[in-house]
């Protein structure tokens, strides 16, 4: 007696438009997996299959790809339970195939093992050139429904079943495969990560290509895990075969990598357009992408609240955001799927008191979809509130001036500028040195001294370079009574560039942990922005690659939304930034190489060590270069404009301002 649990659904190919589900166009957003655990290697469970497939969800998939071998009969099974459609493949890897002997024994076993499992959806007939065309037929056989028998392909030319699965296309052969009357293009393998590389990164202008073309028929991430084994011959360490396992959206352990949200953000069946805060009355726009539910079905839940400051109790810092007693759930509005509605939230009028609004959008069943933040305060008003709420008493100051330098002495202060370039040379705190030293300077370009005036203006000592008014480059020092030294500077670049801004030297040997207000919990890069929610955030030092060790957030690399950020240093050094400018990166010193053969994931770093910037340069993935051409437009590098200006607040010491 055998007893299974079926499902009925109707899943056809229709060429030229993709796979359709119950009668409707579904575009598949998905991941390649594999059964993997780093203790006991090739063999799962049913929990284990339960928690990826949880895991999938939670990113906003709707599919995934067994690749290179049939899954265990508990995925199917809790696939059909939970909800995802499933590619079926017949095991195996490259060339050559299973021979004609072999072939149509796995085939038969293969299809009548998993026919009556809803979830598969097509069967692939092997991996990259590993294909027996003989036994193309032979799914037919055993399976009633005749599902597609697909080829996922590492050539362009292969397009058995009606759809074209080419491997690691570039994003200008992606968008020469997609348009009207073309073959489906349903890559089952594409955004090759690789430590932090691929996976999210490219995947806005991949996704926005697709879902525009009438014959895309989605697409499937590698990889969904890092795929190391536990070595007890090497005390513990996780081996992941070189370069050849750390490909993973999720880390060994299922840890959630940046990519993790990027992937649930451009994924999010719900879209959220961010409120335009100078006519805002309360409600946002909201576009259904579900194939199948109207946006009434779900519930959205928005709070107000406030982003600590670097100075508030540990408590108020470490909870990120401080909600109020202002908060709502509310049903969607009516919104057919490819439809966008507009949602009432019903703020209180004086919403404007507050610093963010936090919307969380959830599925019929409770789901969560995604959480947005926004900003409702300035960079410029959080800063006024950062430097005056946590200024010092007035110390007695006096100025020193040697043959080479501009030393300043500031209450327990003591700060030294170069008197021909006027940098700042170094600091220290009661008689302890403090790291930063030799800036601001440009990380592209360079700035030509014409003349440095310096002396005390009001209760401020000012160091000016050029000026800052009229010259193409110069900045401006502000050495405040109260502690906090005020930065102004600007730059002229124009054309293209790795990046630009201004950069410090700061040794990271000496960096212990780090707190700030903007993009987190983890670094960005040029193409990787979305899902990274503005929020205070902290995380320890670490210098790991994404991957091998599992330190999960990775502390070196780019910060988006910088509003301010508090370093913590051996010996209780503290220095705090904060800048009334938008839209700046905060660089943190610079990630360990990942890989001298794979250039795509280890891009290049601008000179120093914490750098302000208004342009950051792209990732790659393990096979391309970041590029416009290879891995879209967003990863092109950042051109230069003209004139740009800043504004930073430093304060350098063994306490936080206020104490």
């Amino acid at each position: 007696t055998l007893t299974e649990t079926i499902g009925f659904r109707s899943i056809r190919l229709v060429n030229g438009e993709g796979f359709h589900l119950n009668g409707k166009r579904t575009l598949l957003r998905g991941t390649v997996h594999h059964e993997f655990w780093p203790d006991s290697g090739r063999t799962g469970s049913r929990q284990q299959a339960i928690d990826d497939i949880e895991l999938m969800k939670s990113m906003n998939m709707n599919t995934v790809r067994r690749a290179h071998y049939p899954a265990s009969r508990a995925f199917y099974e809790e696939a059909d339970r939970l909800g995802i459609l499933v590619l079926d493949e017949l095991g195996g890897w490259q060339k050559p195939p299973y021979d004609d002997q072999i072939a149509p024994g796995l085939v038969r076993e293969l299809v009548i093992r998993d026919v009556n499992h809803p979830c598969i959806f097509a069967w692939d007939n092997g991996n990259e050139g590993g294909f027996n065309f003989s036994v193309d037929d032979d799914y037919g056989i055993w399976d009633p429904q005749k599902r597609r028998v697909l080829h996922p392909a590492n050539w362009e030319a292969d397009t058995t079943g009606g759809v074209r699965t080419h491997h690691y296309a570039t994003y200008d052969e992606v968008a020469k495969y997609l348009g009207a009357g073309k073959t489906v293009y349903m890559p089952t393998e594409i955004q090759h990560g690789l430590y932090d590389g691929g996976g999210g990164a490219g995947l806005e202008d991949h996704w926005k290509a697709m879902r525009a073309a009438p014959n895309s028929g989605g697409m499937f991430i590698w990889s969904l895990l890092d795929e190391g084994l536990v070595r007890d011959d090497r005390d513990g360490a996780i081996d992941m075969a070189g370069d050849r396992a750390p490909d993973g959206i999720l880390g060994p352990y299922r840890q959630k990598e940046a990519s993790y949200h990027t992937v649930k953000a451009l994924w999010s069946p719900v879209q959220v357009a961010a409120p335009n805060l100078t006519n805002f009355t309360g409600s946002v726009a909201v576009e259904n992408r579900f194939d199948f539910t109207d946006l009434n079905q779900c519930t959205f839940r928005w709070q107000l609240g406030w982003f600590p400051d670097p100075t508030n109790s540990p408590g108020a810092l470490n909870a990120g955001f401080i909600v109020s007693k202002e908060s709502g759930t509310i049903a969607g509005p009516s919104a057919p799927p490819g439809t966008v509605g507009s949602l009432n939230l019903g703020v209180p009028a004086d919403w404007l008191q507050y610093d963010a609004l936090r919307l969380t959008a959830s599925d019929p069943h409770g789901r969560g979809i995604y959480t947005w933040m926004w900003p409702l305060q300035s960079a410029a008003q959080i800063c006024d509130r950062v430097v005056v709420g946590s200024a010092k008493h007035p110390g007695a100051s006096g100025v020193i001036t040697t043959g080479a330098e501009i030393i300043i002495t500031n209450g327990n202060q003591v700060v030294r500028f170069d008197k021909t370039n006027g940098r700042l040379n170094g600091a220290a705190v009661d008689g302890r040195l403090v790291s930063l030293k030799n800036g601001p300077r440009p990380v592209a370009g360079s700035w030509v001294v014409t003349n440095i005036t310096h002396g005390l203006v009001g209760n401020e000592y000012v160091i000016t370079v050029n000026d800052v008014t009229s010259a193409p480059d110069g900045f401006q020092w502000r050495i405040q009574s109260n502690g906090w030294l005020r930065l102004l500077y600007r730059y002229t670049l124009v054309g293209t560039q790795n990046w630009f801004g201004v950069t410090f030297d700061y040794p990271g040997s000496d960096v212990t942990s780090m707190r700030w207000l903007g993009q987190g919990p983890h670094r960005v890069w040029k193409n990787r922005l979305p899902g990274q929610e503005v929020a205070v955030h902290y995380k320890t030092a670490n210098r790991a690659d994404t991957g091998p060790h599992g330190n999960h957030p990775e502390f070196p690399g780019y910060h988006g939304q910088l509003h301010w950020a508090a370093l913590e240093s051996t010996g209780g050094q503290r220095l705090i930034l904060a800048t009334p400018t938008a839209n700046l990166f905060f660089r943190v010193l610079t990630p360990p190489v990942a890989s001298v053969s794979r250039l795509g994931v280890s891009p290049p770093f601008p000179p120093g060590d914490l750098s302000v910037l208004h342009a950051i340069n792209a990732i790659g993935n393990k096979f391309q270069l970041p590029g416009a051409n290879t891995t879209g437009p967003l990863s092109a590098n950042p051109i230069a404009t003209g004139l740009y200006t800043g504004e930073l607040w430093f304060f350098l010491g063994a306490h936080s301002p206020a104490d």
